[in-house]
């Protein structure tokens, strides 16, 4: 496979793993991560997760069949919607009480979840468990995006710090002030910053 010229990809919280199977699979030509989900079962980081987070890896890790159906049938569009927003930053909350932002947001979950909560599982349980690719091996730019007030615990424990350092082509940006939302805060600066290490020479 070869990259297409100019095509990138942006990793939100869970979806960070598949955006870097993108670049170690080198199909696009730079990556930007936005509130990241780190390789939360990666040893080095088992002492810094959250009580939650440790858990949904163990069961992750015991049985992957398993761990999907629990989450599969304990998971909907206004479950996921509350679990995101509910304990957010308030720069977020602001976000998500915007009524147009919110119609759409909701309207987006409702169209993921309308053939059930399989593949929501199955995408949080790969994210939840070791990656089968090593990140220093990515060849792509990569702009890792994080918050200070970041305090999901499916995001990055210590805000992208081991997953930057593990990733020569990475760099990190905090920015302060703000919550995981970053995505829809700073969208603008997210894809400028992505575009001008991805375009032409």
């Amino acid at each position: 496979m070869r990259a297409v010229a100019g095509m990138a990809a942006i990793g939100f919280s869970v979806g960070a793993p598949f955006a870097l199977a993108c670049g170690a699979a080198r199909v696009v030509t730079g990556i930007s991560l936005v509130s990241a989900t780190d390789e939360l079962a990666h040893p080095a980081l088992a002492p810094a997760l959250e009580p939650e987070a440790a858990m949904l890896v163990k069961q992750a890790a015991a049985g992957a069949s398993g761990a999907e159906l629990l989450l599969a049938n304990a998971a909907d569009a206004d479950t996921l919607r509350e679990a995101v927003a509910g304990p957010s930053h308030g720069t977020d909350q602001r976000v998500y009480a915007d009524p147009a932002f919110d119609r759409n947001y909701r309207r987006a979950l409702t169209d993921g979840f309308a053939q059930g909560g399989a593949g929501y599982a199955r995408e949080t349980v790969l994210a939840l468990s070791r990656r089968p690719f090593d990140p220093s091996s990515i060849p792509v730019p990569v702009d890792l995006w994080y918050a200070d007030q970041d305090t999901n615990p499916l995001h990055s424990p210590d805000l992208g710090k081991s997953l930057a350092r593990r990733m020569p082509t990475a760099r990190r940006f905090l920015v302060p002030n703000a919550g995981s939302a970053l995505l829809w805060t700073h969208t603008e600066t997210v894809l400028h910053s992505l575009l001008s290490r991805i375009a032409p020479q």
